[in-house]
């Protein structure tokens, strides 16, 4: 199956070359190439969400003027990759940093654990922590590299199961080219075809435990808003509005007031521009049941449910049917 040409349908040529390589290197925020700026250095230290709360918090007159100079230093660059070390010019910006705004990492990540980066600091530097931001629920199939994400996988195949076994006498291909045909169309019920009450359920607690030792906090703010709500444009890639949200909330961690109305004003998803995919959103993108009359769902919705399908289709039936061709 070519799922990947479905998904990249949907990006334009800067997603599509970002779905592929992910911004890595260490930006100075605010350079308009005018000279190095001066004043005091605010470091964001975490994953591609840390560019995106560096956004946010730049919008804020009161936190731009305090912190003229930002730097953002991928920390999911460095682990992935094994780095030996930070680079000469990361390591001189946590030495003189005023605030390192970070996401909690694990001392096993050794030189790049939050542990032994604030140990690097000035004596008097100021800290905000923000927790890793993730909600599976919103897309609850989703490309992983080895496949479909386990979980949406495995709620998938359990469904078809259930459909195949209540039809005995029906081919088990038969049965999941008509639960495939009724998703084509939005019909069947997310709770049942993806388990999103319980995942929605899950994702959220792991939230609270991730952020109960953090200084920014956004779990009761993401379980208060609606289904229909806008928070994530994929499984771990927050819009503007959760971003916006967490920006007001470091605001005051920091003795600042939340972003004005001009400064919080925005009808972009991804005002910060974060690297990585942004699927389209679907009825199943939410934390409820799909409506009877759903609209249709994108073809890469399609295409992943037919990668977890196939190979079980091809092992009982002895070969694929040709709604999956």
């Amino acid at each position: 199956m070519a799922a990947l040409s479905h998904i990249s349908a949907f990006l334009d040529a800067a997603s599509a070359s970002s779905a592929l390589a992910a911004t890595v290197e260490t930006r100075v925020v605010g350079d308009d190439g005018g000279g190095a700026p001066t004043g005091g250095l605010a470091v964001f230290y975490a994953n591609c969400q840390g560019s995106g709360l560096a956004h946010w918090l730049r919008r804020s007159a009161r936190f731009a003027a305090r912190y003229p100079r930002c730097v953002v230093i991928p920390a999911h660059d460095l682990v992935d990759r094994r780095a030996p070390a930070f680079t000469d010019a990361q390591a001189a910006a946590l030495a003189d940093c005023d605030l390192l705004v970070h996401q909690p990492i694990a001392d096993r990540h050794g030189p790049f654990a939050t542990t032994a980066v604030v140990a690097r600091l000035k004596a008097g530097a100021q800290t905000v922590s923000f927790a890793y931001l993730y909600d599976e629920a919103y897309f609850p199939l989703f490309p992983e590299r080895s496949g479909v994400n386990a979980r949406g996988a495995a709620a998938v195949r359990r469904y078809v199961d259930a459909a195949a076994a209540a039809r005995p006498e029906t081919p088990r291909a038969a049965v999941a080219c008509e639960i495939r045909a009724a998703l084509a169309r939005g019909a069947v019920d997310g709770d049942a075809l993806f388990d999103l009450a319980a995942r929605t359920r899950d994702t959220l607690a792991t939230l609270r435990a991730r952020e109960a030792e953090c200084d920014v906090r956004c779990a009761d703010f993401v379980a208060s808003r609606g289904a229909s709500d806008t928070l994530f444009l994929t499984q771990n890639h927050p819009a503007s509005p959760l971003l916006r949200f967490c920006a007001d909330a470091a605001l005051a961690r920091l003795g600042l007031p939340p972003l004005a109305p001009d400064e919080a004003a925005c009808d972009d998803a991804n005002a910060a521009r974060i690297p990585g995919r942004v699927w389209p959103r679907t009825v199943y993108d939410a934390r409820g049941a799909v409506p009877d009359a759903a609209p249709p769902v994108p073809d890469f919705y399609l295409a992943l449910f037919d990668r977890v399908v196939l190979r079980d289709l091809a092992a009982a039936d002895g070969g694929v049917p040709d709604a999956f061709q």
